[in-house]
């Protein structure tokens, strides 16, 4: 269950902000009136997502999200702040600080229905990419896409309980595989089946960018076994064989 802190002055909005969110997917929705006492409320306890508004007392929008920006444990939290329509400038401002979206007062039903819709779908992208940089953490997830699977899994069969091996026939399947669980290495061989092994590094570069962009990091090193004009791979060697030395040196 989604953990949301809502700081805002106006109790109204609060209410009305609490029933949007429960109409997607129940949440537990915490309220401070402004931005100090949200500060004591992240001392004592964790949030997947804050929305806050900009003007209030004590402690305003900005000065509370600035607080944030500068915090290592609490700057990757996805935020969206609330303004009134003339306050462009203050958006502008938060948007540099980090937050991740919007709502101008007055707070139309559709907008605020779909707005809320993503901002839930970014907390939840988030929680997916801090679940998994922490698995490939404690084990090193390595997928293997190869057209000839039994000489990889002959030769790493007793390899070291640090990685995890997971292994593909052919490009469609593990590339269909990456997209769901971003493993941390990925061994590409050479003359793949159905989706060749340049297209998918570049695929993969491609989503690792797209990630950073909306500040989750995926960590993949791309291993192949022939060069690549683009540069596309991190690391190549010259055979299956040569895999166990290159991974402890990456471990």
């Amino acid at each position: 269950m989604k953990k949301i802190l809502i700081v805002e002055d106006d109790h109204a909005i609060y209410i009305f902000l609490r029933r949007v969110i429960n109409r997607f997917e129940y949440c537990e929705v915490s309220h401070a009136e402004n931005g100090l006492e949200a500060l004591h409320r992240l001392e004592a306890q964790s949030f997947d997502g804050i929305i806050s508004d900009i003007s209030m007392p004590i402690m305003n929008g900005l000065e509370f999200i600035e607080n944030l920006s500068a915090n290592d444990n609490l700057k990757n939290i996805p935020i969206m702040m609330i303004s009134a329509n003339n306050t462009r400038h203050d958006i502008e401002k938060a948007l540099e600080y980090g937050a991740f979206d919007y709502l101008l007062k007055p707070l139309l039903m559709q907008e605020t229905n779909c707005r809320i819709e993503r901002f839930l779908d970014r907390i939840e992208e988030v929680a997916d990419g801090i679940k998994n940089k922490n698995e490939n953490h404690l084990q090193k997830n390595v997928m293997i896409i190869s057209s000839d699977l039994t000489k990889w899994e002959n030769y790493l069969k007793n390899f070291s309980d640090d990685f995890l091996f997971t292994y593909f026939d052919s490009g469609a399947k593990g590339l269909e595989q990456y997209l769901k669980s971003y493993p941390a290495i990925v061994v590409l061989d050479k003359e793949l089946r159905t989706i060749k092994e340049e297209f998918i590094a570049k695929k993969i570069k491609s989503v690792i960018n797209e990630k950073k962009e909306s500040n989750v990091d995926i960590d993949t090193v791309i291993i192949g076994l022939s060069e690549s004009e683009n540069g596309l791979y991190d690391h190549t060697i010259s055979s299956h064989e040569n895999l166990s030395e290159l991974l402890m040196s990456l471990n």
